[in-house]
């Protein structure tokens, strides 16, 4: 399941609950509006990223998708 996919199954599941199999790909562009609006870290985020990549002492150790959750884990966190 892309990206896109997930997005948009989770935004059609706020409106319909579970069920979204027949409804999700009309969610399809809101879902590629909140990735884009993703696409630039804030502030939070990016110190997210910094304080993960000093807990490891090689960049190579580091999982990017730790880095990522840590990132979006602020980011939901923060007040609108």
């Amino acid at each position: 399941m892309t990206m896109i996919e997930r997005v948009a199954r989770a935004l059609a599941a706020m409106e319909y609950g579970e069920d979204v199999d027949d409804v999700w790909e009309t969610h399809i562009p809101h879902a590629r509006a909140a990735i884009a609006a993703m696409r630039e870290p804030t502030g939070g985020m990016g110190e997210a990223a910094e304080r993960w990549a000093d807990k490891s002492s090689y960049y190579l150790e580091m999982d990017p998708a730790d880095v990522w959750r840590a990132m979006i884990d602020v980011a939901l966190e923060e007040k609108p």
